[in-house]
């Protein structure tokens, strides 16, 4: 075992704690009396007061934590519907203030005496640049989850190379912040790799080390052989009613029955975790008779509210499914449905709450800011440029695009497509853009001429509509960049980088590794998000995007409800409970305004 930090006599290089941010300009007073730069100290001293500000917190209460630095202050945190700064501005007062805390804290001190001990991971890093995979370009950056990441975690926790088994790995990923988890999966799948190619990483790392896999989406555990039990119970609960005339039932509609399930599937899960249910049972309809196995199973939802786990609208809208599934299938729900009414955390279904602040905060700048409003609109515009300029720069050079190059085009290039089909068509949900059938007899989308018609079916639509619009060319380029998406950006995905062959597919945004997927909902929430912010200068998810559009058209034209709930696909009661608040704040200070005409002077 390595030594650990006590042992390196680390406390001598540690200053005095300072419990908040109420030290901090003591402290850079002491650092410019010691010969420090004073325009560095001022400009910290501005970087505090800055992100002080756009939190509305005071010094005395922002504690001299980095765990609290980083979730009140995320690398992705800046939002310009309530700071005061632009992006750029908000990264630089987070580079400032947060080795100030690191140095606060000794942490920067510590690094520096883990980084100057000579021992095996040395040896087991210079082993790894050997390596085929690591050698050549970049493999200084290759190198860092093992040299850095990994190296700086085990020093601190006392490990060295041989000690590491599956079983201290998973606990330094456990232990690790957030953005280090991903360096530290990198690392276990280079170990894994490295103990096959290279006897000598074997001979370092004696212990059998498998990659580390990302926490996917929440899930429930369901034993296997509860599948066929869950589709007799599903298909029940989709029994609207018996239509007698006819001889058939009235179903719900087909979306709604992966919802059924997934409520199925988190009961069985907290049956089974609160020992109700043996998971080699052969059924767990009988325990669904139970009231006090009901009872615990909700008290073990409630439970799961929270950051890591489920939302309480998520919690909310699958138990609030339950009762009817149990009277379809036969089973007595009234005691469930008082047990629900009893407990306050399984009161926030969405119809009841309407749009969350942190979503108003952005319509309610969109409506504010004239600027924020037209990079919102024209957020196609930056992505395309950015794809085309790439494709451009290549095509000059007489070469393919490298491989990085390709991702970034088809990323920028798909988010493009949806803004421009949101805004300049209609602001349809994501889904039906991923999952748009495009190029065969049963396509939703087609180029007629220059323009761009689309007619969504009605069971795919919230109301049960059909939604039917038609794009032209125009100043904004909306017709122009769904058909260069088509011609430009599909191809791009449909054509394998390494052999050059096309694949076919029937959807407008196919899946890059299988195209006859449709693109996964969180693959492009992730380029989405993260081009918006970075790009577009507009943080915002793709269904905000929807809200925000809504918001923009509710504000300035509220006597035309029924042409706004048509062009949402959504009913005009979903319409005033959603936006009745941009009235609502607006008659406000309407009263406000007349109140203060009424002080005689």
């Amino acid at each position: 075992m390595l030594q650990t930090l006590d042992q390196m006599a680390l406390a001598k290089a540690t200053p005095a704690p300072h419990r908040t941010w109420a030290a901090i300009p003591e402290f850079l007073d002491g650092k410019v009396a010691a010969g420090a730069s004073k325009s560095s100290a001022a400009k910290i001293r501005s970087a505090v007061n800055g992100l002080l500000k756009a939190k509305g917190i005071t010094a005395e209460n922002a504690p001299t934590k980095l765990e609290w630095f980083d979730r009140m202050f995320p690398v992705d945190g800046w939002d310009p519907t309530f700071m005061p700064f632009e992006q750029a501005t908000y990264q630089d007062y987070r580079n400032r203030v947060r080795p100030l805390l690191e140095e606060m804290l000794g942490v920067r001190q510590e690094n520096r005496v883990i980084r100057a001990v000579v021992d095996g991971w040395d040896e087991a890093a210079a082993e790894f640049e050997r390596l085929d995979t690591i050698v050549g370009r970049n493999s200084q950056r290759k190198i860092i989850p093992i040299r850095s990441t990994l190296t700086m975690a085990a020093r601190r926790a006392g490990l060295a190379p041989g000690d590491l088994d599956q079983s201290a790995l998973m606990d330094l990923h456990d232990d690790a912040k957030k953005s280090e988890r991903t360096s530290l999966r990198n690392a276990s799948r280079m170990i894994s790799e490295g103990q096959k190619a290279s006897t000598a990483i074997a001979r370092l790392f004696p212990h059998p080390i498998r990659p580390i896999e990302a926490d996917g989406a929440f899930r429930y555990n369901v034993p296997a052989h509860f599948a066929t039990e869950v589709e007799e119970f599903v298909e029940r609960a989709a029994k609207v009613r018996y239509i007698r005339a006819r001889k058939v039932h009235k179903y719900v509609k087909e979306r709604t029955r992966p919802g059924i399930k997934t409520t199925l599937h988190a009961v069985i899960d907290g049956l089974i975790a609160t020992g109700h249910l043996d998971p080699r049972a052969n059924s767990f309809a009988l325990v669904l008779e139970d009231p006090a196995a009901l009872e615990d199973f909700l008290g073990h939802i409630v439970d799961r509210i929270g950051e890591d786990g489920i939302t309480a609208r998520h919690a909310t809208t699958l138990v609030g499914r339950l009762p009817t599934i149990l009277d379809r299938n036969g089973i007595e729900s009234r005691g469930l449905r008082e047990l629900i009414k009893e407990v306050e955390e399984l009161g926030h279904h969405s119809d009841k709450a309407g749009m969350p602040d942190k979503t108003k905060r952005l319509c309610r700048a969109l409506i504010e800011k004239r600027k924020f409003r037209n990079d919102f609109l024209l957020a196609h515009a930056r992505p395309r440029r950015i794809a085309q300029d790439l494709l451009d720069t290549a095509a000059r050079e007489g070469r393919t695009l490298t491989r990085g190059e390709r991702l970034q085009v088809i990323r920028h290039g798909t988010v493009a497509l949806f803004c421009a089909i949101e805004i300049g068509g209609a602001p349809v949900r994501i889904e039906n853009v991923l999952e748009m059938p495009f190029g065969g007899d049963d396509a939703w989308m087609w180029l007629v001429g220059k323009d761009v018609r689309v007619v969504i079916p009605g069971n795919f639509v919230k109301n049960g509509k059909d939604i039917r619009f038609e794009m032209q060319p125009g100043p904004h380029r909306f017709a122009e960049t769904v058909r260069w998406y088509i011609n430009t950006i599909r191809p791009l995905i449909l054509t394998d980088p390494d052999t050059g062959k096309t694949a076919s597919s029937p959807w407008l945004v196919p899946m890059l590794s299988a195209p006859h997927r449709p693109c996964p909902y969180e693959t492009f929430h992730g380029w989405f998000v993260r081009i918006m912010r970075d790009v577009a200068g507009v943080p915002c998810t793709p269904h905000n995007y929807r809200h925000g559009q809504a918001s923009l058209l509710y504000h300035r034209y509220p006597e035309r409800i029924g042409w706004i709930a048509v062009r949402l696909g959504d009913t005009q009661e979903t319409v005033i409970r959603h936006y009745a608040w941009v009235h609502a704040e607006k008659a406000m200070a309407e009263g406000q305004r007349l109140i203060s005409e009424m002080i005689e002077t």
